[in-house]
């Protein structure tokens, strides 16, 4: 349920009655943070109300990765769905056409074929195969803001194919060769969405994928009902723009030392407002972006 401005204000002044927050000391940037937590809860709700539009055929130009998502998990076929969101985290897409564009183009094999989690699974080399083959139209696919610092070059140490490769292999020794059973392995024991969510944080040992990876991968697999995780706290350590964020808001500086300080005093915040931690993780990074100190990414 999304916590409307007025709320957020009333539950904001009660903490700072208690707390003093040097980056809030402007009304002007209490509103503009309140107003990113708004929009970062809408971004939430448009995921869990599963408002997509698109289709889920990956030869159309139509084609929505998070539509053919739940399309493969509703029919039973959850490995392909864990895949495809796996696809999604690693080309970063942020709703960017071009990187939308960069997971059909990818997903479709330049639509000549599909490279689903069965094919992948049973010979991740022929990724890397195929890559070489097509190495003149690799140009074609986009890394989002979120990997742009990622390769697409069939036989680097961190491009694509080594990444898809480590993927394969943790699905292998988790879940027997099954992408979602790999996951459930973790979330099945575990008491509770948070602790499931934690587990998997520590466990997801994948080739390039640091802090923001896996805390985009778990929250859009936990959004869409994939499995049953949620974050219980932004994460800020490893971050870049969340942490900044938090670092700002409670020092004032442009940049310094994630203390302890900071992080209990985000969680007090997030706590003391009722927001969900991965709303308050965005809210900070695009907060920090408006206050003058960009970081090169979320």
């Amino acid at each position: 349920m999304l916590i409307r401005s007025e709320k957020l204000t009333v539950r904001l002044g009660r903490f700072l009655a208690e707390h003093t927050i040097v980056g809030f000391r402007t009304s002007r940037e209490r509103m503009r943070f309140i107003e990113k937590l708004v929009e970062s809860q809408r971004k939430c709700q448009a995921f869990r109300h599963r408002m997509f539009l698109g289709g889920t055929d990956p030869l159309s130009d139509k084609f929505h990765p998070f539509r053919c998502i739940l399309s493969n998990f509703e029919n039973g076929d959850f490995d392909e769905a864990v895949w495809l969101g796996f696809l999604c985290v690693h080309f970063g897409w942020d709703g960017n056409p071009k990187t939308r564009e960069t997971i059909r183009r990818f997903y479709s094999r330049f639509d000549q074929g599909l490279w689903n989690w069965k094919n992948v699974a049973r010979n991740p080399l022929s990724v890397r195969d195929w890559m070489r083959e097509n190495s003149r139209r690799l140009s074609e696919l986009k890394f989002g803001n979120h990997r742009k610092y990622e390769s697409n070059k069939p036989d680097s140490d961190v491009g694509t194919p080594a990444v898809i490769e480590s993927f394969v292999r943790w699905a292998a020794v988790h879940g027997n060769g099954s992408a979602y059973k790999a996951f459930q392995s973790f979330v099945q024991p575990s008491a509770s969405p948070e602790v499931a969510f934690e587990n998997l944080f520590r466990a997801l040992d994948i080739h390039r994928f640091g802090r923001t990876a896996r805390f985009d991968f778990l929250c859009l697999l936990g959004d869409l009902g994939i499995l049953a995780v949620a974050p219980a706290h932004p994460y800020l350590r490893g971050a870049t723009g969340p942490k900044d964020g938090a670092i700002l808001l409670v020092t004032g500086k442009k940049g310094g030392k994630l203390t302890t300080e900071v992080v209990d005093i985000v969680r007090d915040l997030q706590a003391a407002l009722g927001v969900p931690a991965e709303c308050m993780e965005d809210a900070l990074c695009n907060w920090q972006k408006k206050a003058g100190f960009l970081s090169r990414t979320c």
